[in-house]
């Protein structure tokens, strides 16, 4: 319900401290998804040898990391564009290819 509230435009046009604070986190946690997965490649990449077999148990949760890690970090992009100051038409680009 609170989702649909932002998306609505409820509190885009003055978006709360909080949202704002957490905005800023975004050049962090960017960073986050690129480390956990290359982690999880490696580890896949590492399950060849027989020595290295038993990471494939934890192969799904290093991929789910990766995954939620990136979701985090668009969630927190999009906090940030709230803020305002950036050119409208690169942050769109920006937000439709995930690229700086």
């Amino acid at each position: 319900m609170g989702f649909i509230f932002l998306l609505n435009g409820g509190i885009l046009d003055s978006p709360p401290d909080v949202v704002l604070f957490f905005g800023r986190f975004h050049p962090v946690v960017v960073h986050l998804p690129i480390g956990f997965l290359i982690m999880a490649i490696m580890a896949q990449l590492a399950t060849y040898w027989p020595k290295f077999r038993p990471l494939g148990i934890y192969l799904p949760l290093m991929w789910l990391m990766g995954a939620f890690s990136a979701f985090l970090a668009v969630i927190f992009g999009y906090f940030l564009s709230l803020s305002g100051g950036y050119d409208e038409d690169t942050l769109l680009w920006h937000q439709w290819g995930g690229l700086p």
